[in-house]
């Protein structure tokens, strides 16, 4: 009986056996050392010792039935452990501890090559001796967080927070028989990566924070566990870990007040110093806008509306408060509730005047006007809009949303032409319309507000009066029909996009 070595190939198990490569052992010879199965055999090496053993073997003649196209992309794990089981079934290889010649079928001991020893018969299948083999297979396996008990999904998902004190995640595996040193755990971290033997076996998912108002595009942290016997599946794991940071937002602004009368508060637990830091960040943000709001009522509104002190906008006041939060089965989702209200968003009454005399102080006026005539235009605005929304989302499944707009912005547009004396030509023109507020509350991951302001339509009515009224002329057209003044509705978002 005869085989060929190979002189330069060792593999390595998980618990660092040591086994030669013997390439075209005899027919007789068992390819795994007992008491292993072939398939348990090769469970008991890493994917990537699989994946050397493959590509030695690809590079050797006398190893048929290896398809060298298989490496022109790096193959899976289990198409490697398919070409591996079916090479061992065929005998085109075999796997001995160092120093010692394979065993054939029937025999006692082992047949060294080139002694010239004389060979001995083979029994028959009836008579010879089977190799014992010891079972140890993994039935089911199952991971589950220590302060719930909750368990990961079939898909071996589950999602946990950890508290300040970590979370221990157990681990447990049911297994048939057992050759003492399975099954073989291995956790991988981002940066880590550590291997455990044992039915039960533990890992800590540790606790971090976010600190960042970003809480709705949170990426969380990764555990994967990879389980598996001698024998029979093997089995993985995914454990995601979220923040626990539990944020509370209070704010209150008045921009017809200094910001040392706002109101501004920011709590990060477990984080003091981002505390701190958040809510130095949002003042310094609030009195920009603060500053770009005076700019533009100086800039532009001002001149157009006279004094500011008649009206107000976006009066706001903010409540809000959320947390990831470990839900019943093995999800996490974002707990939170907001409070939004805008009272007023616009509130007030001002006329803007336009027209060749509208720029003209009025002490020059009445002088002029008196003399020569007048043509006045104006649009006044009156009337009062406000916002008001809740959100609240309780359970991964259940979300509720709410917002009400009240109010109406009136809308006036008037004129006045006379010459020379009133009475002897005057013109008119009187016109109506409003805006009108509609919001609602789309369902979505976070708080969201849909509005959209809409016109009534403009109705001009202009009435001409000709010599101390013996001439009157009167007419009535709408040259704006009633409808959005957007091309769609305008979403806004309270907590940032």
């Amino acid at each position: 009986m005869s085989w060929l070595y190979s002189q330069g190939m060792q593999i390595v198990t998980r618990q660092g056996q040591r086994f030669e490569v013997q390439l075209r052992p005899a027919g007789g010879v068992w390819p795994v050392p007992p008491p292993y199965t072939v398939d348990g055999f090769l469970s008991t090496l890493l994917p990537d010792e699989r994946r050397r053993l493959l590509t030695y073997l690809a590079s050797q003649s006398a190893v048929p039935g290896v398809d060298p196209a298989m490496f022109r992309t790096r193959p899976t794990d289990p198409q490697v452990l398919r070409v591996l089981s079916g090479l061992l079934q065929r005998h085109a290889f075999a796997c001995v501890a160092p120093g010692q010649g394979a065993r054939p079928r029937g025999t006692g001991g082992a047949v060294a090559p080139g002694q010239g020893e004389r060979s001995q018969p083979v029994e028959t299948t009836t008579q010879s001796r089977r190799v014992e083999e010891v079972v140890c297979e993994l039935i089911a396996a199952e991971a589950s967080c220590s302060h719930k008990g909750r368990k990961a999904n079939r898909a071996g998902l589950l999602e946990v927070v950890p508290g300040r004190d970590d979370d221990r995640i157990k681990l447990h595996a049911d297994v048939r028989g057992g050759c003492g040193k399975h099954p073989l755990w291995e956790v991988r971290s981002p940066g880590n990566a550590e291997s455990k033997v044992g039915v039960d076996s533990s890992f800590l998912a540790k606790n971090w924070g976010w600190k960042t108002l970003h809480i709705f595009e949170v990426v969380p942290k990764s555990y994967t566990v990879h389980v598996g016997c001698c024998t029979g599946l093997s089995r993985n794991f995914e454990i995601k870990a979220y923040p626990i940071d539990e944020w509370k937002v209070t704010v209150e602004v008045d921009f017809k007040k200094p910001p040392t009368q706002w109101v501004f508060d920011v709590e990060v637990a477990p984080w003091e110093e981002t505390s701190l830091k958040l809510k130095s960040e949002i003042g310094q943000t609030l009195k920009d806008k603060k500053k770009q709001l005076e700019y533009a009522l100086e800039k532009v509104f001002t001149p157009l509306v006279g004094p500011t002190d008649k009206w107000e906008f976006f009066k706001t006041k903010l409540i809000f408060s959320g947390k990831y939060v470990e839900h019943t089965d093995h999800r996490v989702f974002y707990q939170y509730s907001c409070q939004v209200k805008l009272d007023p968003l616009i509130k007030g009454t001002f006329t803007i005047p336009f027209g060749p005399t509208a720029a003209i102080p009025p002490w020059i006026k009445r002088w002029v006007t008196d003399y020569i005539g007048d043509f006045y235009l104006y649009i006044k605005f009156e009337g009062e809009l406000s916002l008001a929304g809740k959100w609240a989302k309780k359970s991964p499944d259940a979300h509720e949303a709410t917002v009400e707009g009240e109010g109406k912005l009136g809308l006036k547009v008037g004129g006045n032409l006379f010459l020379m004396k009133r009475g002897a030509l005057n013109l008119d023109v009187n016109g109506g319309s409003a805006l009108v507020l509609e919001a609602k509350a789309p369902v979505s991951k976070k708080p969201e507000v849909e509005f959209d302001l809409k016109c009534t339509g403009l109705e001009i009515e202009l009435t001409i009066e000709a010599a101390w009224g013996m001439v009157e002329y009167k007419r009535k057209w709408k040259p704006i029909e009633g409808g959005s003044l957007f091309s769609q509705p305008k979403v806004w978002r309270p907590l940032g996009a």
